[in-house]
This record gives structure tokens, C-alpha cells and sequence, in this order.
């Protein structure tokens, strides 16, 4: 095996590039099957460096040809095989760098229904894949929904609130459809042993904060007037995105970290 295979399997690795033709099945299609017999540790070492090369290059080369549902999909299936082999860091990095930017953008695109009934969910359903098979960090998750769905979100709903374009019971009821969506867990996944997105969402302060902002929007529709809207109003979506949400985020941690070192 040392003498034979891996050689020539190193070879094909580094020759390997991808193609139209097999840019469904990526390297797993024949790379996957041989890692079993790799039984010394030197050789999975030297080859995941040239792996992680070729696994990027193949999400890059799918990215060009695709749109925007299509590549999610195929991404996903192709990063799927490496969860369990490559480590979550890595993971986490490689999506990052090839899959996380044109997630942002496309989240951005989502549009927003003022009828809960109508509220399309699938750009978030993507997300959601992703992050519950193990393909993007926590933080990640969190500054994608803080930044790209909402804080959008609270821009539109204070407008439909404060231009009266929604009634107090619609808004109640759109409310209610986002938390549940987001940080209520069905019945089926609270009873699941895996941690999922809810797990997350609904612990974390600044989520839990924009959903009590949509919950003064509410209140403030039954008020006398105008003026108290002012008061309530968000962040610009134009002068946020996740990449800034999770720099903050990134700092927020750190501080927290040093605070507990210091305890």
C-alpha cells in the first residue's frame, strides 16, 4: 500500500482538477474509497493539505458554473463526505472562504411578506442545512441571521408599522411566525439529541433583543401618534452585513474569553 497505491494516489490528487463533467461527484466519487486502507497516519497526514487545496478549487470551479440554488445544493453534497474526515475547523473554513459569501448575498435577497401565510422560508432552509450538518460555525450562523435576514427584517417591519402598511394583528402574527421559524423549536427537533440552529439562536442576546424590538413595534402601533416610532428604529440594513455583525462578534468573544481567564 505505502509502496504502490499511495504514491500514485498522491500523484493523482495533486494532478486532479475539476471539470464540468464531474463537478457532481468531486473527489469523493474516487478519493473517499481509498482512505480506509490508509491505515498510517503519516499518509492522511500528508495528503489532507493537498485535499482541503483541491476541495476549495472544486467549490470554486462549481461556483462558476451554477446559480445561486443550485450551487448551495451541490456544495452541500460535496462537502457532505468530508464532514466526518476533515476537522470541523477546517470544515468550517473552507466554507467560509468558498460558500459563506454568496450565502450573505443571497440571504440579502430575501424578500419579506407582511401576511405570515406567505412568508417563503426557503433561503433559510439552506442555511439551516448547512449549519446543522456541521458545515458552518456557530458564529457564522449567528452574523448570517443577525446581518443579512434580521436586521432587514426589522427595517421593513418598522416601516409597514410606523406607515400603518400592517395591522397590529398581522404584526402579532408575523411575530409569531419568525420566532417560531427561528428560535422556537418544533416537536420534532426538540426532541432530537442533535443541536441544531434553535439551540443557538434562541440563547443568544442580540437575536433575542431584535425579536423584543419587533415585540415595541407591536406595542407601539396601539400608542397615540407618531413620535414613539422614532425611538424604535433599527439599524440601516444598508450600513450592516454579516461580515461586519461577525467582527463584532469575533471581538465580543474575545472579550469574554479574557474575562473569564481573569475570574
Amino acid at each position: 500500500m505505502y509502496d504502490v497505491i499511495y504514491p500514485r494516489l498522491c500523484r493523482a490528487l495533486s494532478d486532479w482538477k475539476p471539470t464540468k463533467k464531474d463537478v457532481r461527484t468531486s473527489l469523493q466519487a474516487w478519493i473517499l474509497p481509498w482512505l480506509p486502507h490508509l491505515d498510517y497516519r503519516s499518509m492522511l497526514t500528508d495528503m489532507f493539505p493537498d485535499m482541503k487545496r483541491k476541495i476549495r478549487a472544486s467549490l470554486t470551479h462549481i461556483s462558476r458554473l451554477e446559480a445561486d440554488k443550485d450551487f448551495f445544493r451541490i456544495a452541500r453534497e460535496n462537502l457532505k463526505p468530508w464532514v466526518r474526515i476533515i476537522n470541523k475547523t477546517s470544515l468550517e473554513k473552507i466554507t467560509s472562504e468558498c460558500i459563506t459569501p454568496r450565502l450573505g448575498r443571497y440571504l440579502a435577497k430575501m424578500t419579506y411578506s407582511t401576511h405570515s401565510t406567505e412568508q417563503k422560508w426557503g433561503h433559510l432552509d439552506i442555511l439551516f442545512s448547512y449549519f446543522n450538518e456541521g458545515m458552518i460555525s456557530k458564529r457564522e450562523l449567528l452574523s448570517l441571521v443577525e446581518g443579512e435576514i434580521l436586521i432587514p427584517l426589522a427595517n421593513e417591519f418598522h416601516k409597514w408599522c410606523s406607515r400603518g402598511q400592517i395591522t397590529s394583528y398581522d404584526a402579532a402574527q408575523l411575530y409569531c411566525a419568525w420566532k417560531a421559524r427561528l428560535i422556537s423549536p418544533s416537536s420534532f427537533d426538540a426532541s432530537s439529541n442533535q443541536e441544531s440552529y434553535w439551540n443557538y439562536l434562541q440563547n443568544d442576546t442580540m437575536i433575542c433583543r431584535i425579536f423584543y424590538g419587533y415585540l415595541l413595534l407591536i406595542k407601539a402601533m396601539e400608542g397615540p401618534g407618531d413620535a414613539h416610532f422614532d425611538d424604535l428604529k433599527p439599524t440601516s440594513k444598508h450600513s450592516v452585513n454579516y461580515r461586519i455583525v461577525q467582527v463584532r462578534r469575533a471581538k465580543e468573544d474575545r472579550l469574554r474569553e479574557e474575562e473569564e481567564e481573569m475570574r
